[in-house]
C-alpha cells in the first residue's frame, strides 16, 4: 500500500534547511565583516567585541564554575582521606599509650607495696646553692676556698662542693654571708668513696698533694689505672654517686687519684643540702 506524505510537512522541511543555511551565511557573513573592520581598527569592531565579551563572560563563568566546584570536591574527598589516616593512627598511638600507661601504674603500685613489706627508705632529695669563690688558700699546711655565701643561704658544716666537673671538697666553717671549703686535697680531708665499676669500698685521703691518696677496704682489691671514683655516701654525710676523679696510678703501696677538678681555677661553686 503506497504512503502519502502530508503536505505541510513536505512544505516544512525546506523551510528548515532554508533558516539553517540563512543562519549560517549570517554567521560567517558577520564574522568576515567584523574581522575586516577589526583590521581596519573601525570603532564599531570595539564596540561589537565588548558586547560579545559581555554576553561570553557570563556563559563561561557559568561553564567554569562546576569544574571549580568538582575540584574543590575532589581536594576536600582528599583532605578528608587524610584525616581520617591521621585519626587511625593517632586512634593507634593513644591506644599503645594507654597500654603503656597501664602498665606504669601497675609497676608502680608493685613497687610501692614491695617498698612497704621491705621497708625500704627513699632516697634523701637535694638542694644546690651556688656560690662565688672569693679566694683561694694552697699551701704546705693547707688548701681551702673561702665563699661569698654562708647559713643566710642555707649552707651547713660537711655539706659536699661542687661543681659541674665533680667534687671539690666540703665545708668546714660557715658564717651568716660567708663559708670556708676544705678541699678533698688538703692533709686533713677524709671522704668515702668507692670505684665505680667494681663498688670497692675506699677512703680517699688528702695528703696536700695534687693526687690524693685512695686507701681501699679490702686490701685484696686490685684497681685499676682509669677507673672512676665516686663518692660512697657512707654515713649520711656526702651524697652518693658524685664523680671525684679518676685512678692515676697503682703503686706497690699507693693508689693515686687525679681529681677532675682543678680548684685553683675555680670562680662559682655549688653547694649540696639535705632537704
Amino acid at each position: 500500500m503506497k504512503h502519502y506524505r502530508p503536505r505541510t510537512q513536505s512544505l516544512v522541511l525546506p523551510v528548515k534547511a532554508w533558516l539553517t543555511a540563512g543562519s549560517a551565511l549570517i554567521l560567517l557573513s558577520g564574522a568576515i565583516t567584523l574581522a575586516i573592520l577589526n583590521r581596519q581598527g573601525h570603532p564599531v569592531s570595539h564596540k561589537v567585541r565588548a558586547v560579545i565579551t559581555d554576553v561570553v563572560t557570563p556563559v563561561v563563568s557559568a561553564l567554569s564554575s562546576p569544574a571549580a566546584l568538582f575540584r574543590q570536591a575532589g581536594d576536600r574527598i582528599d583532605h578528608l582521606i587524610a584525616l581520617d589516616e591521621d585519626n587511625l593512627r593517632l586512634r593507634e598511638q593513644n591506644a599503645a599509650l594507654l597500654h603503656w600507661q597501664t602498665v606504669a601504674r601497675r609497676l608502680q603500685t608493685e613497687n610501692e607495696t614491695l617498698r612497704q613489706l621491705l621497708n625500704v627508705q627513699a632516697s634523701p632529695e637535694y638542694f644546690f646553692t651556688t656560690a662565688r669563690v672569693v679566694t683561694g688558700s694552697a699551701s704546705i699546711f693547707s688548701h681551702t676556698l673561702l665563699l661569698s655565701e654562708g647559713s643566710a643561704r642555707g649552707l651547713s658544716r660537711d655539706q659536699a662542693v661542687i661543681t659541674d666537673e665533680g667534687l671539690v671538697g666540703r665545708l668546714i666553717e660557715v658564717g651568716k654571708h660567708s663559708a670556708q671549703v676544705l678541699l678533698l686535697t688538703d692533709i686533713n680531708s677524709r671522704i668515702p668513696v668507692e670505684v665505680e665499676q667494681t663498688g670497692e669500698k675506699a677512703i680517699l685521703a688528702g695528703d696536700n698533694s695534687s693526687r690524693p691518696l685512695l686507701q681501699l677496704a679490702n686490701e685484696k682489691a686490685r684497681p685499676m689505672v682509669g677507673q672512676r671514683i665516686v663518692t660512697a655516701g657512707d654515713g649520711n654525710v656526702f651524697p652518693s654517686g658524685f664523680v671525684v676523679g679518676e685512678i692515676a696510678s697503682v703503686g706497690q703501696n699507693s693508689v693515686r687519684i687525679q681529681p677532675y677538678v682543678n680548684a685553683s681555677r675555680l670562680a662559682f661553686v655549688r653547694t649540696v643540702g639535705l632537704k
